[in-house]
């Protein structure tokens, strides 16, 4: 009799069931959750189920159907606790703000940092709640290494993973901080790197563009744009631009950068240093130390602003701003 292995991943272990019990048009939630109730009860809410061939099917604990997960063997990946707690945060990001639907090609920048790397190789996970979608990687090289060293090796990293990708070398660095644009060299970088993925977004069928902007950048852009941009905005999890036709969207939008950049250590990701010779004298940089060092006095400074954007009394906010 063909067995199945249910993987309870809230609970850290695996029961075994006849395959005949376990595959079907329905699988009632409630047979899972008899079979390890004298273990936990309802504490655990999903489980995955794994052939013996290594086909991975998923089971939502929220529903009642059995659904067709990523065809690969996850046996290999060290599920540590961070890992189970980078995803689960991943996904309530993505199903809180309807980041991504069903047959979505999912366009994800990879600049090589380690944000953008942590962001590619969780999504490149099989997912619980998310619906099936496709991705390519895309890396815009801004050119401020003429050798390209570090285009070589993230290169090498994305094609042994085999990713869908897109690679470009560009002097978009170098021009962004020529003398004919000294004063504003973030901006134009910015514009230049931006109009190329939107072409490329196109190109390749995206409908979705994945950037790996966390908490931490949200919470910094909020106050760039305050102290330098004269209003009260920061980036959105899930922004519609050109009408609909495509979406920004940001899954790391709920991680600190502090997780992020041990997950990166963890998984030995190959980072390549940002080369980029304003980024140490930037507003973003200012604004961090300014953050770094209110956090001295309050620990919960990062928290306190981020939980502030969501309670945004306007009836206590001017309406005019007016004055000398």
């Amino acid at each position: 009799m063909a067995v199945m292995r249910l993987w309870i991943k809230d609970l850290g272990f695996w029961i075994a069931r006849p395959q005949a019990e376990c595959v079907g048009s329905v699988y009632q939630k409630t047979v899972i959750f008899k079979q390890i109730s004298h273990l936990k009860g309802r504490e655990c809410r999903r489980a995955v189920v794994v052939l013996e061939e290594s086909a991975q099917v998923m089971y939502d604990g929220g529903g009642v159907n059995l659904h067709c997960g990523d065809q690969r063997d996850v046996s290999a990946r060290n599920e540590t606790r961070l890992y189970l707690h980078m995803k689960k945060w991943i996904e309530k990001a993505v199903m809180d703000y309807g980041m991504i639907e069903a047959g979505d090609r999912i366009l994800v920048g990879v600049s090589g940092g380690s944000d953008s790397l942590v962001l590619l190789d969780l999504l490149d996970t099989p997912m619980i709640y998310v619906p099936a979608f496709s991705l390519v990687a895309v890396n815009i090289d801004m050119g401020f290494d003429p050798a390209y060293r570090g285009y070589g090796v993230l290169e090498e990293y994305l094609t042994q993973r085999g990713y869908d990708y897109v690679m470009e070398k560009t002097d978009i660095g170098p021009l962004s901080h020529s003398r004919f644009n000294r004063k504003n060299p973030c901006f134009l970088c910015s514009r230049l790197r931006r109009k190329r993925i939107f072409e490329i977004a196109a190109d390749r069928g995206c409908n979705k563009i994945a950037f790996a902007h966390h908490r931490d950048d949200i919470i910094e852009t909020l106050l760039i744009n305050l102290f330098y941009g004269r209003e009260i905005s920061t980036m959105m999890p899930n922004q519609e631009i050109f009408g609909g036709r495509l979406h920004m969207i940001r899954p790391l939008c709920y991680l600190s950068e502090n997780l992020i950049k041990k997950y990166g250590a963890e998984r030995e990701l190959p980072i390549i240093e940002n080369g980029c010779p304003t980024s140490p004298v930037s507003r973003r940089s200012y604004i961090k130390k300014l953050i770094a060092e209110l956090e001295r006095e309050n620990e919960d400074i990062r928290d306190n602003i981020w939980r502030a954007m969501a309670h945004v009394k306007t009836d206590y906010l001017p309406s005019k701003g007016g004055g000398p």
